[in-house]
């Protein structure tokens, strides 16, 4: 995944454990990947219940981070569409190898960790203002 998202494993371990803040475009980029691998799997068909129980868990949290994404700078969500879309096109949104076998329990954790939540409730509580990136 830090492959992915150009950093290295270090930085990204410290974004998994909330040792780290995320770069605002970053976290957009990698909420668009995971929208998009939810998809590809949803493509895929569910293949037992405990799948199905997982993906609604991941739902919630992308849910979630679309909602912190929200509040971001609209300049930080260009960027991180932007990323978006040069990952789509080098990849010919092909789906991620280098993430492994679970790609989903890689991404979605690295994203919501309790700096974004504070922000998130922040915005919920008052909306008119942009929070974490803007300037």
């Amino acid at each position: 995944m830090a492959g992915i998202v150009g950093v290295a494993a270090p930085t990204y371990s410290k974004w998994r454990t909330g040792k780290s803040k995320i770069p605002a475009a970053t976290l957009v980029f990698m909420t668009l990947l995971l929208a998009n691998r939810i998809e590809e799997i949803q493509e895929e068909g569910a293949k037992s219940l405990r799948f199905e129980a997982t993906l609604k868990v991941i739902h919630r949290h992308l849910r979630q981070q679309e909602m912190i994404n929200g509040t971001l700078h609209p300049g930080a969500m260009r960027e991180g569409a932007r990323l978006f879309r040069q990952w789509w096109q080098k990849t010919s949104g092909q789906r991620p190898t280098e993430t492994g076998p679970d790609p989903l329990g890689t991404i979605s954790p690295a994203m919501i960790y309790p700096a974004h939540m504070a922000a998130y409730n922040r915005a919920r509580s008052d909306k008119s203002q942009p929070v974490d990136g803007a300037s």
